[in-house]
């Protein structure tokens, strides 16, 4: 046996090009259920094709909103609000992505509330770079600078207020996902109508939380007034912390009571 292993580990080093030693980022964020469960989330990021299909999908449409928007007006405002968007319901299909290695949430045992947090997390480092570079394209295409903190709330909004509002949902409601190490294109056993509708339902209901800082800004482009803009960043901020933290609190009671049924649905996903 000590054998066998020994030539099975020199194996696999040979056919490794590169040389790998600690843990990664497990070694370099906090040792809690929330650093752990944002280690292993970034990792899937940064490595797990079906994350990383969601971010080219990100420049083609900045290309797409800087070529029709030929004027500099019109669709280029909405392009930082759609990648908001995007990236807070992004984490709604993490459980189902997990599969069956949700088990070692519920074996470790993970805290709900730390299960939440860690999945947010990460997405933000994946989102807050991506988010600032769309905002700033969208200044220097418009010359509209003086909309900058609006903008800025309407995305905060949309980004903290959203996750909140997925992280929630999709700790009851979970559709099917291509399994892993299948290719992000393939369709999943098992999609119905009722997943399209849960999925737009969450999506208007991530949308109706930049409500309150969208109508301050339209208020500023209807009045020119500069102090409308600054309201409307306040109130996004301080909304979308809000519903953040409730949301990060609830659906983590919300997993803590249905863990095991939500891997007996994720596990069947092929």
């Amino acid at each position: 046996m000590r054998r066998a292993l020994s030539d099975a580990t020199a194996d696999a080093a040979r056919s490794n090009s590169k040389s790998v030693s600690g843990v990664g980022l497990f070694g370099r964020l906090p040792a809690t259920g929330w650093g752990a469960v944002m280690a292993r989330c970034l990792t899937y990021w940064l490595k797990d094709p079906r994350y990383s299909a969601t971010l080219l999908v990100l420049p083609a449409m900045a290309a797409a909103f800087w070529f029709i928007s030929g004027d500099g007006t019109g669709p280029i405002w909405a392009l930082p609000c759609f990648v908001a968007l995007l990236m807070a319901y992004s984490i709604s299909a993490d459980v189902g992505y997990d599969n069956t290695a949700f088990t070692l949430h519920l074996l470790a045992p993970v805290k709900g509330n730390h299960d939440r947090l860690g999945r947010a997390l990460a997405m933000f480092c994946i989102a807050v770079p991506f988010l600032v570079a769309m905002l700033a394209l969208t200044m220097i295409r418009t010359g509209g600078w003086g909309y900058l903190p609006g903008m800025i709330g309407i995305c905060a909004a949309l980004l903290l207020a959203g996750t909140g509002v997925v992280s929630v949902m999709s700790a009851r409601y979970t559709y099917p996902v291509p399994p892993p190490g299948a290719s992000p294109m393939k369709t999943p056993q098992g999609y119905t109508l009722l997943n399209v509708l849960i999925q737009f339902v969450i999506l208007g209901a991530v949308a109706l939380m930049a409500l309150p800082p969208v109508i301050l800004v339209i208020v500023q482009v209807v009045s020119g007034e500069a102090m409308w803009g600054w309201l409307a960043l306040a109130v996004g901020i301080a909304e979308g912390l809000g519903i953040f933290w409730l949301g990060i609190v609830l659906g983590g009671k919300w997993l803590d009571r249905r863990g095991p049924e939500l891997l007996q649905e994720v596990a069947q996903y092929r």
